[in-house]
C-alpha cells in the first residue's frame, strides 16, 4: 500500500512539474535558435504575399501568347524582377533547349441549330480545348456515343464526318471516332466529380498528326448530360466547331538567383 502511494506522488508531481505537451500553442515549437531571432523571421516573412505571387502567376489557366515562346516566359520574368526587388545579388534567367509545344490560340464550340448558342470558348477557359487540337473549322451533326472509348460503342452508327459527343477520355475516344472511323471531332464531358462539381471542365488532351486535323473539345458534365437528352429525345443538333491551334518553338526558362558570401564584422 505504501508502495502504491509513493508512485502516485510521484506521478502527480510530474505531470505537475511537466508542461502538458496539449497546452502548447501550435506555432510555438521549440528550436535551436533564440525565441527573438525566430520572431525577426515571423515578422519578415508573409504567407499573403506569398499567396498573391501565387494568384499573380497561377490563378487560373491563360494562354500563353506567340511571343512568349520565342523570347520569356511571363512567370519567369515575373520571377526576375521579384528576385532583383528582394535583394538577391546575381539574378538571371537560363535557358536550356526543349521540344515544341503545342498552343492552342481559338478554340470556340458554337449549336448553330435548332437553336444558336455558343457552348464553349477557349478565350474563357483554356482547359475546353483539348491539347494536341489541330486547326479546322467544321460544321457537323452531333451523334451521341456513350463512353465511346471501344468498338462496341460504334456498332451501327455512321460517325464519318460527324463531330461525336461522349463521357469517356478524349484520347481513347479520339482513337476510335475519328482515327478509326472517319468522324470529324470530339467532345468529351468526362467528369471525375460529376455530383460535387457537375460544371468541371478537366484539363484532358488528345494526340493528333498533321495528316489528322481534327479537335476536342472538354465541356462540363451538366452540358454534356443536357445535350445527350436532347440527341436520346429525337433531336438533331448541328454544332460548328472553330479551332486554331499550333506548335511553337519551346525552351525552358529558368531563373537563378544567388547571394554572395561575405566577411562576418
Amino acid at each position: 500500500m505504501r508502495l502504491q502511494r509513493f508512485l502516485l506522488t510521484v506521478l502527480t508531481a510530474f505531470f505537475i512539474s511537466t508542461p502538458s505537451i496539449g497546452q502548447m500553442a501550435p506555432w510555438h515549437q521549440k528550436t535551436l535558435l533564440p525565441d527573438s531571432l525566430v520572431n525577426y523571421f515571423i515578422d519578415e516573412v508573409s504567407g499573403e504575399i506569398t499567396m498573391n505571387h501565387v494568384i499573380e502567376m497561377a490563378g487560373y489557366n491563360r494562354n500563353r501568347t506567340a511571343e512568349e515562346y520565342r523570347s520569356t516566359y511571363f512567370e519567369a520574368d515575373y520571377i526576375l524582377k521579384y528576385a532583383k526587388q528582394y535583394g538577391f545579388d546575381e539574378c538571371n534567367i537560363e535557358y536550356f533547349k526543349a521540344d515544341s509545344m503545342w498552343d492552342g490560340e481559338v478554340g470556340e464550340l458554337w449549336e448553330v441549330s435548332p437553336r444558336h448558342r455558343k457552348l464553349a470558348d477557349y478565350d474563357n477557359m483554356t482547359a475546353v480545348l483539348a491539347k494536341g487540337s489541330r486547326s479546322n473549322d467544321v460544321t457537323s451533326e452531333l451523334i451521341y456515343i456513350g463512353r465511346g472509348m471501344s468498338s462496341a460503342a460504334y456498332e451501327g452508327l455512321d460517325v464519318a464526318g460527324k463531330i461525336v459527343l461522349g463521357y469517356g477520355y478524349p484520347s481513347r475516344m479520339f482513337y476510335q471516332a475519328v482515327v478509326e472511323r472517319g468522324a470529324a471531332g470530339i467532345i468529351s464531358y468526362a467528369s471525375g466529380n460529376p455530383l460535387d462539381d457537375p460544371d468541371q471542365i478537366p484539363w484532358l488532351s488528345i494526340w493528333s498528326n498533321s495528316k489528322q486535323r481534327s479537335f476536342a473539345f472538354n465541356i462540363g458534365y451538366r452540358r454534356g448530360i443536357e445535350l445527350r437528352n436532347r440527341l436520346e429525345q429525337g433531336e438533331k443538333i448541328t454544332i460548328r466547331a472553330i479551332v486554331k491551334a499550333s506548335y511553337q518553338p519551346n525552351k525552358h526558362n529558368v531563373v537563378t538567383a544567388s547571394i554572395k558570401g561575405r566577411e562576418r564584422d
